[in-house]
C-alpha cells in the first residue's frame, strides 16, 4: 500500500473537521429529541436557580467580609491627606462636568449613526469604544 500525499491529507482533514464542527453545532441548536426533555428542562432550571442563589450568597458574603476589612482600614473623613481625592470627587459631582460628558456622549451617538461600520476610518477610537452603547447591530 502506498502512503497518501501530504496535500491530500490536509484538505481531507480540514473538510472532515469542518463537517464535524458543523454537525456538532447543528446538534446543539436543534430542539432536543429525548422523550424526557421536559423533565430535563425542569431539572436544568432548578440547577440554574440553585447556582444563581449560591453564587449570590457567596458574592454577598465576600462583599461583607472584604468591605468590613477595607472600611476599617480607611482613614476617617476629612483627613488632610485626602485632599486630592476630595478635589477629584468634587470635580466629578460638578453639574458642568456632567453636562459636558452627556453632551460628548450625545455627539458620539450622532456621529456613530453616520459613521457606518466600526472599522470605518472616520470613526475614532473613542467612538469605537462606545460602539457597545450605540451600535446599530
Amino acid at each position: 500500500m502506498s502512503a497518501p500525499g501530504v496535500t491530500g491529507e490536509s484538505s481531507n482533514y480540514v473538510s472532515r473537521l469542518l463537517g464535524l464542527v458543523w454537525l456538532s453545532l447543528t446538534q446543539l441548536v436543534r430542539p432536543p429529541s429525548h422523550s424526557r426533555r421536559a423533565e430535563a428542562a425542569r431539572r436544568s432550571a432548578r440547577h440554574v436557580l440553585l447556582l444563581v442563589a449560591i453564587l449570590g450568597a457567596a458574592v454577598i458574603a465576600l462583599m461583607y467580609a472584604l468591605d468590613v476589612t477595607e472600611i476599617g482600614l480607611m482613614p476617617p473623613r476629612g483627613t488632610a491627606g485626602l485632599w486630592p481625592v476630595r478635589i477629584l470627587t468634587d470635580f466629578g459631582k460638578s453639574a458642568y462636568v456632567l453636562w459636558l460628558v452627556a453632551g460628548m456622549l450625545f455627539a458620539i451617538a450622532i456621529v456613530r449613526r453616520d459613521c457606518g461600520e466600526p472599522r470605518d476610518p472616520c470613526c475614532s477610537a473613542l467612538e469605537r469604544g462606545c460602539s457597545l452603547c450605540f451600535s446599530r447591530c
